[in-house]
């Protein structure tokens, strides 16, 4: 048997052939995959400064609560695709902020109706990631239940391995969704209130709900998959819930009430105001 050794100059010549049938061969047909998704998704509780003092979570009736467990189950997170053509191309200038928008500053502007809202999740509305998806990659959490805290530090979902859809053809990202189910809230609320105003024992008024949700909560994202544009596209989804999530709650009322009715309430308060929680999406290309 022969054996035939390259010298360097020759292995370099060998590598530059084998690149060059590699990228020959990276002309795909409609419908093959030439790129990657890698979702991920973190839940947070969205408390400004301020809303935070000595670890409890202060509400707009001057109620502390002290969490015990702030538990959100989540059933599922999707990415949305389309292989339609985008909506719209407008570039976004936070000097002249879109309708619906206010003041821009500090990478957010001020939407209308009072949320704080990214740069970035902006410019994927006007880029048209607010389209419909035609299809939905969906991932399972491999723990459903995510806990986070008054800290604000994003908690991430484990999510289980993502389907063969993962690997996508030509097709533009247009959304990302999150699935919740249910919410476990347990702690004790403190009235911040002392003297004759006063509502509440020192001791503080225990507090433990399981509130059902069912509710699909979105984001626009923008992005496409095509022959120049980075093969993987990573989309990290975070959840925010809202910092005014107690805030209409009397829980002083809520102790003297003498029938079920007020628990009734409360639960759909805290359903409603779970269910306005605030996806934020962005994509990282490699």
């Amino acid at each position: 048997m022969s054996h035939y050794l390259l010298s360097s100059s020759g292995r370099t010549a060998l590598w530059r052939l084998w690149g060059a049938v590699l990228i020959s061969s990276c002309a795909f047909d409609a419908g093959e995959p030439i790129g990657r998704l890698v979702p991920t998704l973190s839940v947070a509780l969205d408390l400004p400064e301020g809303r935070v003092v000595a670890g409890r979570w202060i509400t707009a009736q001057d109620y502390a609560i002290e969490l015990t467990r702030f538990d959100v189950v989540v059933a599922g997170f999707s990415v949305g695709l389309s292989e339609s053509a985008a909506a719209s191309r407008v570039a976004f200038d936070p000097a002249n902020p879109p309708a619906g928008y206010g003041l821009c500053h500090g990478g957010h502007c001020h939407a209308d109706d009072g949320r704080l809202v990214p740069y970035d999740e902006i410019a994927a509305e006007l880029a048209g990631g607010d389209g419909e998806a035609e299809v939905s990659v969906t991932l399972m959490p491999v723990e459903s239940t995510v806990s986070p805290a008054v800290d604000g530090v994003p908690v991430p979902l484990a999510l289980g391995d993502c389907p063969d859809r993962c690997a996508v053809g030509a097709i533009r990202m247009v959304s990302a969704t999150v699935d919740l189910e249910r919410a476990r809230i347990v702690g004790t609320v403190y009235d911040r209130r002392t003297g004759d105003g006063n509502r509440l024992s020192v001791d503080g008024f225990p507090i433990s709900f399981e509130v059902p949700l069912g509710a699909a909560i979105a984001s626009p994202v923008s992005g496409t998959f095509g022959a120049d544009e980075a093969p993987v596209a990573q989309v990290d989804a975070t959840l925010l819930v809202q910092q005014t999530l107690f805030d209409s709650v009397d829980f002083a009322a809520l102790l003297s009430a003498v029938d079920g009715s007020a628990g009734e309430a409360l639960l759909e308060t805290l359903s409603a105001g779970l269910a306005s929680s605030v996806m934020s999406a962005t994509v990282t290309r490699r």
